[in-house]
């Protein structure tokens, strides 16, 4: 039994018997059953109430089934958003951020070690100092990738090195 685009009743195929001389198969007519909201209103939007062959289940297993599926997506929408779980893929990324963030002091490190890179953060705005991240530190930790946010949030870490080497002077 399936359900029709034109959203009324369901669907039933009526098996024909035709002569065995004329068509030896048997041949499947299918029709339209309006069914009234009102009737049947179980079997159309509780297709487990509707067993093969016209048996019906007993409702409370139905009632449980629906109970289970609903208590189901629940979990999972209060699991996903409030549950701290993660797909693969959005474990991967927090994984891949985590490992950026713990670079962050090294990519620091590197550049103010660098002579060249410390002349050009002279002359350099501090908004600016992403630019000199992206001239000077091609690579880091065997990573060549190194992505506009990472530069700067690195620019970012680099000023506040700086300030702070400011203050104890």
């Amino acid at each position: 039994m399936t359900s029709d685009f034109r959203g009324g009743g369901p669907i039933h195929a009526q098996r024909l018997n035709t002569s065995p001389t004329f068509a030896p198969k048997k041949l499947w007519r299918i029709y339209w059953v309006e069914t009234p909201l009102w009737l049947n209103w179980s079997e159309k939007y509780f297709p487990s109430v509707v067993v093969a062959k016209g048996l019906k289940m007993n409702e409370k297993y139905t009632y449980g089934l629906w109970g289970a599926a609903a208590g189901a997506a629940a979990l999972a929408i209060v699991g996903f958003t409030w549950g701290d779980w993660h797909t693969s893929k959005g474990a991967t990324q927090r994984a891949e951020a985590a490992a950026w963030t713990a670079l962050l002091p090294v990519c620091a490190d590197a550049i103010l070690a660098n002579p060249a890179a410390l002349a050009a953060l002279k002359l350099k705005k501090p908004q600016d100092y992403d630019d000199v991240v992206r001239d000077h530190l091609k690579t880091i930790a065997d990573r060549s990738d190194i992505g506009f946010m990472f530069r700067r949030d690195c620019g970012k870490a680099i000023e506040v090195r700086m300030a702070q080497a400011a203050v104890k002077k």
